[in-house]
């Protein structure tokens, strides 16, 4: 599963101005990326039956920044199995695409744009308190 936020443009051109732009994106990365997981969180509990026992919901982890080709991200996913031995990623892809036997209850690309503008928020904070 893979997610894109927008609006970084600008957050990436002042980046460039300085020395270590790949240590300060990853700080604001890394500070913002526990708001996009308590989301999903959320939106995963809001359509979860009330018999569920909370183990996908507690598998939301987010992933330290890393830089690949495109810039510095984070993975927000769930990570492990379950008491039953079911992969916590499997259930989540059941829960986002649906199955023969339940229907898509997506909350990913929700959950992105809930968060989006406090991440954005949160990412600029971190940023100034870095470039001082």
């Amino acid at each position: 599963m893979s997610l894109k936020m927008t609006g970084f443009n600008l957050f990436e051109e002042e980046l460039k101005k300085y020395e270590n732009p790949d240590e300060i994106a990853a700080k604001a990365v890394d500070a913002a990326a526990p708001v996009l997981a308590g989301t999903v969180k959320d939106l995963i509990k809001a359509t979860t039956s009330a018999d569920s026992t909370g183990e996908l919901v507690e598998s939301i982890k987010p992933t330290e920044a890393r830089m690949n080709g495109y810039g510095c991200f984070a993975a927000v996913r769930p990570v492990g199995t379950d008491s039953k031995g079911v992969r916590n990623a499997e259930k989540m892809g059941y829960k986002e695409y649906g199955t023969s036997k339940q229907p898509a209850k997506p909350v990913l690309k929700k959950a992105v744009k809930k968060s989006e503008k406090e991440c954005l928020e949160i990412m600029q904070k971190a940023f100034e308190e870095v470039t001082k």
